[in-house]
């Protein structure tokens, strides 16, 4: 189903897709441990004096890439554990036709996904 885990395709029933979940969960959730732990790394343990204006650009470009990974993860890896319930708990979160808006299933003439218009 490639790397997006597109809902249709990826209800086939394989392992592949299964494990490559599990891979994204523990990838995500490590990603979101290391910028938490950066965050608190530049802010709490710097020298005595270093201002915020005085840090390196590294420093400041790691700052604001930590942040953002907090803020575009979870939804991320929210989406993978709903996925991996679908899989493996037999949840319907995601279903295989892909177009369900608020709960109607949507019938589109020449296909298409409807949030994308």
């Amino acid at each position: 189903s490639g790397w997006t885990s597109y809902a249709p395709l990826s209800i086939i029933a394989t392992e592949g897709q299964t494990w490559w979940l599990f891979g994204m969960v523990f990838l995500i959730t490590s990603s979101l441990l290391g910028s938490v732990n950066f965050i608190v790394t530049i802010i709490q343990l710097r020298a005595k004096g270093l201002t915020f204006m005085r840090l390196p650009f590294f420093v400041w470009a790691q700052l604001v890439t930590s942040f953002l990974l907090l803020l575009a993860f979870p939804p991320l890896e929210a989406a993978a554990v709903l996925q991996l319930m679908d899989r493996l708990a037999h949840t319907s979160f995601f279903m295989p036709s892909g177009l369900v808006v608020s709960g109607q299933v949507l019938a589109i003439a020449g296909g298409g996904n409807p949030l994308l218009w």
